[in-house]
């Protein structure tokens, strides 16, 4: 029995110490096949998303000096990739690959965290490679990737929040909540989910409350910048007003 036991713990031991390999192969092989897609043309909106962010490493101030109604985050993201590889479409792309890489670690890390490594490693895997072959030309440089990945750390964050008990998970939970909300206003979905989930599951309310402030950090810095440049009424009236009336 005991020579059983034996073998089977080194079958597990053997297990646990490759998962960390597998998962680096998964995500090199995300970046690596997001490669394949590096030549390929902006497309409408991503060609807006690069004026504005270009707009910005000149100086300027979105909504302002090049307007479009989405929240900035994107042109974030955007402005970026222009200063970290050059101003040009490719690096846009870069930039993506990266972040589908971040994704699929933290994708990794939810999944493991419900249903085991084994779960974990195929569903980084198989968003590591749809991400990629599944989406056409249009679909690059989007919101969605982005919010998808920065929702993914808030969830995970949540998960280690009703583990551990403790706030500083739930303050990066709202964190990283109101950096989806950065991406597109749909992410306010998101908060409102997590924090009926902390709700039925966490039951303190003084918890919804570090929910609350680590999501109101997040958009500080972004307002702080609006506000030096004289542009907050510019910012309102494009994200809030505009977007009100486009969604009807």
């Amino acid at each position: 029995m005991s020579v059983q036991v034996a073998a089977v713990g080194n079958v597990e031991g053997r297990e646990r110490s490759l998962m960390p390999r597998l998962l680096l192969v998964v995500l090199a092989a995300t970046f690596l096949l997001h490669l394949l897609v590096v030549a390929e043309p902006f497309g409408r909106d991503q060609g807006i998303f690069g004026y504005i962010a270009q707009t910005i490493l000149r100086g300027g101030v979105p909504y302002r000096d090049a307007w479009d109604h989405k929240p900035p985050g994107l042109y974030a993201v955007y402005a970026l990739a222009f200063a970290l590889f050059g101003q040009a479409m490719p690096s846009v792309h870069l930039m993506e690959g990266i972040a589908l890489m971040i994704g699929a670690f933290f994708l990794y890390l939810v999944s493991r965290r419900l249903h085991g490594d084994a779960v974990g490693l195929l569903g980084a895997l198989l968003y590591g490679v749809s991400a990629t072959l599944l989406f056409e030309w249009w679909d690059r440089g989007q919101a969605e990737i982005y919010m998808g990945i920065t929702g993914t750390i808030a969830v995970y964050a949540l998960l280690r929040g009703l583990d551990t008990r403790g706030n500083l998970a739930i303050l990066a939970c709202g964190f990283f909540c109101g950096l989806t909300v950065c991406f597109k206003p749909s992410g306010i979905f998101l908060v409102a989910g997590l924090g009926l989930a902390l709700f039925l599951f966490y039951r303190p309310v003084g918890v919804l409350g570090a929910l609350a402030i680590g999501f109101s950090t997040s958009f500080i810095p972004l307002l702080a910048s609006f506000a030096a440049n004289g542009a907050l009424n510019d910012l309102y009236q494009a994200v809030i007003v505009f977007n009100t009336y486009h969604a009807r």
